[in-house]
Order: structure tokens, then C-alpha cells, then sequence
């Protein structure tokens, strides 16, 4: 309580700002608080003195957050490119949300056909792998797969953290930067 009457004591003197301003008018006369004001807070903070009248009504604010839905969210390949092999890493762990299902039971669907898919979900640390191999070569842009996801808001490239790791078929095998991304984001 005494730290409360030296900032009172401290707009009293100009070097705080105080609102409500009754939170610091301790004898409740409505005036400007005063040095005066800090003295009957520190003689009520020892137990002396006529108590206190701050009289201010307690104004109350409440935030209310959207509920958790499920998006359905479209992972794709967004720039021009011809790959045959492609995994992909995607970090969630600071997206306030999470992929349904877990491990090899994550609730992904492939859209794009390959001799070879694997989603999984290592939980934690909340990444998302997405694997496709296929012996002949995708052409991108394409749409890699479909995830359901849980989140208050709809779910943007913000969300994620992308790497992945790209080649071209046996015997170029060369490696291939892809752009990863968001193609759509639908709530269920």
C-alpha cells in the first residue's frame, strides 16, 4: 500500500498521470490529488488516520476471443517448378494452433498423386513433414495436400515455418528451391 501512496504523492506533483483520476483523490472532494492525498494513503497504510474515500466505480472491460474452429488448409508449391522428390517441414509450434490427429494419424489428405506419400506430425515439437516421391516429375505450381487444422483464426503463411528439401529424378538428382505456402485456407 505504501508504493500506491508514493505514486499518488507522484502525481501530486506532475511527474505521473493518474486515470481514473479518483483512484488517487483519496479524501473523495473531487479536487486534483495533492500532497495532502498521499499523506492520509500512507497514515490509512499504517492503520491511522479516517480511512479512506476513493470513490470511483470500477469499470470493467471483457475481450472475448473466437472460438477454436477447424480450417481445412491447402499446402502447395507456389512458384514454376519440376521436381520429383519433395519433403516438407512445416513448424507450427508458435501458431496457436494444431494439425488433427497426430504422428502417422494426422488428419492430412494428398492431392497430389505420387508413387509415395507420408504425412506425419511429431508432436512435440509440432512440425508437419509432407513427403512425395514419384519416378516421374511433378510441374508446379500444384496443390500438395490438404490439412485439417484448429485455430480461433484463419490460418496464413504467418502461421508456419517452412523448409523442405527438393530434387529433380535419378540421374539429375539436383537440388530444387520451391516456394511453400498457403494456397487456401477453408473453415469446416
Amino acid at each position: 500500500m505504501a508504493t500506491d501512496c508514493l505514486f499518488i504523492l507522484k502525481v501530486a506533483v506532475g511527474a505521473s498521470d493518474c486515470e481514473p483520476i479518483c483512484i488517487c483523490d483519496v479524501t473523495g472532494n473531487g479536487d486534483a490529488p495533492n500532497a495532502s492525498d498521499s499523506l492520509l494513503c500512507l497514515q490509512a497504510a499504517v492503520g491511522g488516520g479516517d480511512g479512506l474515500a476513493c470513490d470511483c466505480s470500477v469499470v470493467t472491460t471483457t475481450t472475448t476471443l473466437p472460438l477454436p474452429r477447424t480450417w481445412d488448409v491447402t499446402f502447395g508449391v507456389l512458384n514454376y517448378e519440376s521436381f520429383s522428390t519433395l519433403a516438407v517441414f512445416i513448424d507450427y509450434a508458435t501458431s496457436g494452433g494444431e494439425f488433427l490427429g497426430s504422428y502417422k494419424n494426422v488428419e492430412c489428405e494428398p492431392l497430389l498423386l505420387a508413387d509415395f506419400v507420408d504425412f506425419n506430425d511429431d508432436e512435440p515439437p509440432k512440425h508437419l513433414n509432407l513427403t512425395f516421391v514419384d519416378a516421374y516429375i511433378f510441374s508446379s505450381p500444384t496443390p500438395l495436400a490438404r490439412c485439417a487444422f484448429v485455430s480461433r483464426y484463419r490460418p496464413t503463411d504467418e502461421f508456419f515455418g517452412y523448409s523442405f528439401y527438393a530434387t529433380r529424378p535419378v540421374p539429375d538428382d539436383s537440388r530444387v528451391d520451391v516456394v511453400i505456402g498457403i494456397i487456401d485456407a477453408t473453415p469446416r
